[in-house]
C-alpha cells in the first residue's frame, strides 16, 4: 500500500489526519491521529501538529503520542507532471465589494486611526473530478519553497495550502521569524520595488522587532530582499535572536497575527475587519505547523496563506488577502487578490 492509500484508508474512518513538507525539502511528514478527539492547545507546552485560527481563539493539534508518523520522500515521477495554467477570472459582484472594502479601508488609515489594514476575501470555486491528494502531490512539485500541508479533522474539515511565510522558528533556544509583505508578479528582470511595498514592509519589520524586544536578546535583522514564492514576489528581512524563556506561548500570542495578515496597531485593524470584512476568516491566516516537536525539541510555525478549504467534493473556499496603506488604489488591490489567487487555481 503506498502512502497516499494509507492516508486515505485513514481518512475513510473519519480519522483525523496531517501530510506536509517543509520549504526546499524533499521529505513529505504524516501525522495519523488514532481517535477523532479534537484537542486544543492550553500551555503551549503541548507536542504536535497545530492548526490555529486567525483570531486564536481555536487553537487545536494532532498529539504526537496520539498518533502514527510517516515518512516518505517526493517521488521523482511527480516531477514529470506539467504545470498547469490558471485564469484571472472573477466575478464582477466580487470585485466591487473587495474595492467597497479597501476604500473603507484607505479612508480609515488617512483619518489618522492606523497605518495599515489587510483586507481579504473569500472566494467560492467549482471543482470537478477534485482529489486532494492528485492537488497535494501537485502542491509539492510546484512549490517548493512554500511550507506545504494538508490538514483533516471530522471536526473542523479539510483545509490545504503552501505558504510562503513563516511565523516563527524555535530551537536551542533561538528563533527565527520573517517580515514578509508587499507584493508583485515575479519580474522577468531585477526591477525597484515603490515606495507603498517598502513602506508596507517596514512596518511589519519593525512590529516584529518591537514585539520580539521583552522576549528576547541579541537581535538581528537582515536588510530587506526579493523572495520569490511561484508566481509571486515580496519583500522579506530574515530576523534572528535568542529567548529568554523556553516556551514559546508569550512570543506566539504577541507576534500572531503580525500586521502582514491584520494591519497596525493591531487593536485598531482588528476592529475594522470585524466590523468591515464581512466573513469569518476561520483558520485563514493563522498559523500552522509542529509545536515542540519531541525528537528535535524544535517548533516550526508558518502563517496559513496561500490556502483553501475544502467545502465538498464540488467546491473549494480560497482565501486571497492583501495590505492596505494611505497610498493603495482599491483596483489595484483587487488585482493584487486575483494573482494571489492564482496559487491555489492552478493546482485545482
Amino acid at each position: 500500500m503506498d502512502i497516499f492509500s494509507a492516508i486515505n484508508h485513514h481518512k475513510a474512518q473519519n480519522l483525523p489526519f496531517v501530510v506536509f513538507a517543509k520549504p526546499d525539502e524533499n521529505k513529505v511528514l504524516a501525522h495519523l491521529q488514532q481517535d477523532d478527539v479534537l484537542y486544543t492547545v492550553e500551555q503551549f507546552t503541548e507536542s504536535g501538529f497545530v492548526l490555529a485560527s486567525f483570531n486564536q481563539e481555536e487553537v487545536y493539534y494532532i498529539p504526537e503520542e496520539k498518533s502514527d508518523y510517516l515518512e516518505f520522500e517526493i517521488s521523482k515521477d511527480l516531477n514529470f507532471l506539467t504545470e498547469p495554467k490558471a485564469s484571472g477570472s472573477f466575478k464582477e459582484e466580487d470585485k466591487i465589494q473587495f474595492e467597497q472594502l479597501v476604500a473603507s479601508a484607505i479612508a480609515t488609515i488617512q483619518s489618522g486611526k492606523c497605518e495599515k489594514i489587510v483586507t481579504s476575501r473569500k472566494e467560492v470555486q467549482a471543482v470537478s473530478g477534485w482529489d486532494w491528494t492528485e492537488t497535494f502531490q501537485k502542491m509539492l512539485v510546484f512549490y517548493p519553497k512554500a511550507f506545504r500541508y494538508c490538514f483533516f479533522h471530522p471536526k473542523i474539515g479539510m483545509w490545504m495550502g503552501a505558504s510562503p511565510e513563516q511565523l516563527l522558528k524555535v530551537a536551542d533556544q533561538r528563533i527565527k521569524t520573517v517580515a514578509l509583505a508587499g507584493t508583485r508578479l515575479k519580474a522577468t528582470v531585477d526591477v525597484s520595488w515603490g515606495q507603498k511595498e517598502v513602506v508596507e514592509q517596514q512596518l511589519v519589520t519593525e512590529f516584529i522587532q518591537r514585539t520580539l524586544a521583552p522576549f528576547v536578546k541579541e537581535l538581528s535583522i537582515s536588510e530587506p530582499y526579493t523572495a520569490t514564492a511561484g508566481t509571486i514576489q515580496h519583500i522579506k528581512t530574515d530576523i534572528e535572536a535568542e529567548l529568554m524563556d523556553e516556551n514559546p506561548a508569550g512570543i506566539i500570542k504577541a507576534l500572531h497575527p503580525t500586521p502582514a495578515v491584520c494591519g497596525m496597531p493591531k487593536a485598531v485593524a482588528l476592529d475594522f475587519l470585524k466590523e468591515h470584512e464581512g466573513y469569518d476568516r476561520r483558520f485563514y491566516a493563522g498559523f500552522i505547523g509542529e509545536l515542540n516537536k519531541t525528537q528535535t525539541k524544535q517548533t516550526d510555525l508558518f502563517v496559513n496563506l496561500r490556502c483553501m478549504e475544502v467545502l465538498s467534493e464540488k467546491e473549494v473556499a480560497l482565501y486571497i488577502g492583501c495590505g492596505i496603506t494611505a497610498e493603495s488604489d482599491p483596483e489595484a488591490e483587487f488585482k493584487e487578490t486575483v494573482n494571489k489567487a492564482v496559487t491555489m487555481k492552478k493546482i485545482l
